[in-house]
């Protein structure tokens, strides 16, 4: 008779959970994008950062998930409650109160603005591992990946509309106050979490392994190392994984080199190329929305496949422009649009994927193991497509852009 009441109060927590974790997720990827966004405009706007300051900023938003992703994602998974999600969530936004204050007095310095960058990546690494495990706290079985794609649509939705919006705020109110509002909510974020539920939803396994985990540095390494092992044990997610790699190999090529191509090799004029690129914005904003009902009827495996297939097509769009000058702005535009489409949705269903199949006690780790494999996909991308454009020309690393996306299509076939 307790068990089935305890079975009964968990299905009517999960709903309250899950929109508990949407508002959660919302307000703070809202807040995050604000806080990005304005503290680059200020950065450039109103401290005169170099383009070397700016590539310097960007390492250290970087850092902690290239060096401290699998730390932290043992740490989550150690926990067997959403403690550490809420206190980034909360922990944000001090960081950012600490900023408005700053600025406020006048005091505002790239020493701040790099230290803030620097704990804002930290905070998201926490805020990404927890809400993975989170979703699976917080879904049914077999739901997971529904919810994880929700999650994760927003967060590329979010990534697009909130820079618009904080160009206005910023214009309009000035940067104390729409550094407030980026503070504000990620406390909603944080405060969104706080209920006693998610301890009802902690099994006593998970309790007791929490509780005789061993400590120290072998252990701790051991707990790192479990999980690259979980993704290497899992096919699909061996090979989803070598998927994204590549993928994330390609498209750092290619913006090595995107600039130079668009705007010296095909003499695209500088407004025509902001046309371009907000096509590309409009093409990931509908992949967020579609990703999901598309998902819903092709089946998650199937589209995630499709996407795979349809960025190569997409990427071939690049050599038009070659062959016929005239048409570049317009052959563009729809390979930015239709990229920013299949890329998103590719990103979606691939993460929803992931989620379904880790199990739950690993799942911190085996999403901070794939954040790191990202970081290093785009580190190891950026650099040979940099030295290949400028060692043969921009058109070869095309040729290598279409290439990784075909070795990840293959992988992700092979992912069955």
């Amino acid at each position: 008779m307790a068990s089935a009441a305890d079975t009964a109060t968990g299905r009517q927590a999960r709903p309250s959970l899950l929109r508990r974790l949407y508002v959660s997720n919302g307000a703070d990827i809202a807040g995050r994008s604000l806080a990005d966004y304005i503290v680059d405009v200020v950065a450039v706007t109103m401290l005169g950062a170099t383009a070397m300051q700016m590539g310097a900023l960007n390492i250290l938003q970087t850092l902690p998930m290239m060096l401290l992703a699998v730390p932290i994602g043992v740490l989550i998974d150690r926990r067997p409650t959403s403690g550490p999600l809420i206190g980034s969530q909360i922990l944000r936004a001090i960081v950012v109160a600490v900023l408005v204050f700053v600025a406020s007095a006048d005091a505002l310095t790239l020493t701040w603005i790099a230290a803030f960058v620097l704990l804002s990546g930290l905070l998201a690494t926490f805020a990404e591992a927890g809400q993975a495990k989170a979703v699976l706290r917080a879904s049914d079985p077999g739901r997971a990946g529904g919810a994880y794609g929700v999650l994760q649509a927003t967060d590329s939705a979010a990534g697009i509309v909130v820079p618009a919006a904080a160009g206005v705020l910023l214009a309009q109110a000035g940067a104390p106050t729409a550094l407030a509002v980026s503070a504000a909510l990620a406390l909603v974020g944080g405060a969104a979490l706080l209920t006693r539920a998610w301890s009802s939803k902690t099994q006593v396994g998970e309790i007791a392994d929490a509780k005789s985990s061993m400590t120290g540095p072998a252990a701790f390494a051991r707990e790192a190392g479990e999980g690259f092992a979980v993704i290497w044990r899992i096919r699909r997610l061996r090979y989803l994984t070598g998927a994204s790699f590549l993928l994330g190999c390609g498209l750092a090529a290619y913006s090595a080199i995107e600039a130079i191509y668009v705007l010296r090799d095909l003499r695209v004029a500088v407004v025509d190329f902001g046309i371009i690129v907000s096509a590309g914005a409009a093409g990931g904003l509908i992949g967020s929305l579609v990703s999901g009902p598309f998902a819903r009827c092709f089946g998650r495996l199937r589209l995630t496949r499709m996407t795979f297939v349809l960025t190569i097509m997409c990427a071939l769009l690049l050599f038009v422009p070659l062959m016929y000058p005239r048409a570049a702005v317009p052959v563009l535009a729809l390979q930015f649009l239709l990229w920013g489409v299949f890329v998103v949705a590719n990103n979606v269903q691939v993460a929803a994927l992931v989620v379904e199949i880790v199990p739950e006690s690993a799942v911190g780790r085996v999403i901070a193991t794939r954040r790191t494999a990202t970081m290093a996909s785009i580190l190891v991308g950026s650099v040979f497509g940099g030295a290949l454009g400028g060692a043969v020309g921009t058109e070869w690393v095309l040729v290598l852009f279409v290439g990784l996306l075909a070795g990840a299509a293959i992988c992700a076939f092979r992912a069955d």
